[in-house]
């Protein structure tokens, strides 16, 4: 599965009836050609079809403009990307390795990271004078866990991606930078949390990007912006070493134009780390070798749900037209489909807001910088109810009684 990237001018952008009756879809100007996805960059690179500097000059050209108008990036880490590009092109003149392993880098597809790195200025109003992960002009620890992974894979990082105070909200738009839009449609929502990455790739700037999900961050960008996302089963990509898995809803994902992308993507982050509380299952071999070479899906039988879950509300034509396509498609690979009904109401779904509520208390805030959230919407998003600043901690002190004194 390949997704299309919007091209200037091209009427097929938008599935009908998408425009909701408010004038033509305005699009990016994104590239011209279809952009490589990461697999195809990294072959272009063996095969010295493309250079890394040049295409590092490239990604932070796309950054810079059809960036900008997407809103893709909250800062575009030009001096990094340069320098990991040099160093790409000399590792590359040497000897190849005999095979392939973690610790040999892969040539350098351009992603973008959904986590700080590199010295920049605080992009979250809540988190400036902070002194970590970036802000206040400081420069985080060295990248390790999943963004260690996929630098040693031989990943480019472009810069950090646009997201939302705390990564909350299931859209993105932060307080101090521009939001996150479609690049198919620029009036409409990238979603959220990781609705930056999803715009980078979905308008070529990059083959593949880092994003994390808790409740949607990556699937709904992925859906908003017309490409594939991946969350990982619990355990999977192991949330180390400096970091644990919380609530368990929250873990690193993967966003590309490519299914194969997504799994070569998989096989750089996954892993356990000595600690894990929930660690998936060993597996054997590689996720792209096994879609690559392994043998055909078995028949299935796939529910079809036509209902929203999580309001009392009535679904786009457009959207129920895009479902439609997706359940022939899978007619015609031969599987079976069978409608199915709403497995819970609206209401029954807000008990997914405890486990919510206590991911937005939990954030380390001094008092002065929680004053610092009002205007931002961690919870009101999920809930349709206008929740902002410090209602929600004292939401959840009301809950679960007095906060602890310590000595």
């Amino acid at each position: 599965m390949t997704a299309a990237t919007p091209r200037p001018g091209d009427p097929s952008g938008a599935a009908p009836g998408a425009d909701g009756g408010v004038g033509a879809p305005r699009r990016a100007s994104g590239p011209t050609d279809a952009p490589l996805g990461a697999l195809a960059t990294a072959a272009a690179l063996r095969s010295g079809e493309l250079d890394p500097v040049s295409l590092a000059e490239t990604a932070l050209d796309r950054a810079r403009t059809v960036g900008a108008e997407v809103g893709a990036f909250a800062h575009v880490l030009e001096e990094l990307t340069l320098a990991q590009a040099r160093e790409a092109g000399s590792t590359w003149k040497r000897p190849a390795p005999t095979a392939p392993s973690r610790s040999s880098p892969a040539p350098p597809p351009a992603r973008g990271a959904d986590a700080d790195q590199g010295p920049h200025p605080a992009r979250r109003r809540p988190l400036r004078g902070r002194r970590r992960g970036g802000c206040a002009g400081t420069s985080p620890r060295a990248p390790t866990g999943s963004r260690g992974r996929l630098l040693d894979g031989g990943t480019l990082t472009v810069g950090k991606t646009t997201t939302p105070e705390f990564g909350m909200p299931c859209y993105t738009e932060p307080a101090t930078g521009a939001p996150a839009r479609t690049p198919w449609d620029l009036r409409r929502t990238a979603g959220g949390s990781s609705g930056g990455a999803a715009a980078a790739v979905a308008s070529g700037i990059v083959p593949i990007a880092h994003g994390s999900d808790g409740g949607g961050s990556v699937r709904i960008p992925a859906a908003c912006c017309g490409i594939a996302g991946l969350k990982p089963s619990r355990g999977l990509v192991s949330p180390g070493p400096h970091g644990g898995e919380g609530m368990g809803l929250v873990t690193d994902g993967v966003l590309a134009r490519e299914v194969r992308d997504l799994a070569a993507g998989l096989d750089l982050i996954a892993g356990p780390r000595p600690g894990d509380f929930m660690p998936a299952p060993a597996h054997e071999g590689s996720y792209l070798a096994r879609l690559e070479q392994g043998a055909a899906p078995q028949r299935a039988r796939i529910g079809v749900l036509r209902e929203p879950l999580a309001a009392d509300t009535e679904v786009h034509p457009a959207a129920l037209a895009g479902l439609e396509r997706a359940v022939h498609l899978l007619e015609d690979l031969g599987h079976s489909t069978q409608e199915i009904p709403a497995p819970f109401t609206p209401e029954q779904w807000t008990a997914f807001m405890p486990l919510w509520t206590v991911g937005a208390a939990s954030i380390p805030l001094e008092p002065a910088q929680e004053g610092a959230t009002a205007g931002a919407d961690p919870l009101g998003a999920r809930t349709g109810q206008g929740v902002h600043g410090r209602r929600p901690r004292r939401r959840v002190q009301r809950r679960a009684g007095p906060r602890p004194r310590h000595p």
